[in-house]
């Protein structure tokens, strides 16, 4: 009676051993994950301004002004003034104004140099005064120079007339000259200035 009380003791206690061994490594379960619901981004509201019932001010639109031409700081005028003293320059020491830009205002002469086969397009002034050559109109001589007119220029000689072109050595017909070059040419008989100039020299 003993024995077998001992038997079921010993296997109960064997059992339990058992039980609690397994008990420790045995994990508890986790709790079922919650699903949790979708955060969504809430638009942020536009404030719009209020509205005003005065119209905004708008900036006053600046008038367009035509471009104005920018001088040219290399060109060379010649004026009633300086008429005599520049041209003297220009045709006693050219090369202080080769390849510049000249403006002068005088008479138009077209000529057809005698033995040459050419025509000349001539804008000059009468000088008057010391240093003229006399050819027996009292001391009266031509102070122009020769420019190589547009395609399409057409003048009577006597025409006042305003030449801007680049004083440059050029060929006409195998001649040299010393002319005014890619020369616009404007026919003024309105304006008219003085068809005579005093030379100094």
């Amino acid at each position: 009676m003993k024995k077998n009380l001992c038997y079921g003791l010993l296997t109960v206690f064997l059992l339990s051993a058992i039980a609690l061994t397994g008990c420790g490594k045995t994990k508890p379960a986790a709790p079922d994950a919650t699903p949790q619901p979708a955060v969504q981004a809430t638009p942020n509201p536009t404030i719009k301004p209020a509205s005003s019932s005065e119209p905004a001010a708008t900036p006053d639109q600046p008038t367009e002004q035509p471009p104005t031409a920018t001088p040219d700081p290399d060109l060379v005028e010649i004026t009633d003034e300086t008429y005599a003293q520049v041209m003297d320059e220009v045709l006693n020491v050219p090369e202080l104004y080769f390849e510049k830009p000249i403006r002068i205002e005088g008479l138009y002469l077209r000529e057809e140099p005698e033995g040459l086969g050419i025509t000349t397009h001539l804008v000059y002034r009468n000088s008057d005064g010391y240093g003229a050559d006399d050819d027996g109109d009292g001391g009266h001589d031509l102070q122009g120079i020769l420019f190589i007119p547009p395609e399409d220029f057409v003048a009577q000689d006597g025409d006042w007339i305003i030449v801007q072109g680049i004083l440059r050595d050029v060929t006409i017909d195998g001649y040299p000259f010393l002319a005014l070059d890619d020369a616009q040419v404007t026919i003024d008989n309105e304006n008219r200035g003085s068809d005579t100039v005093v030379n100094l020299h």
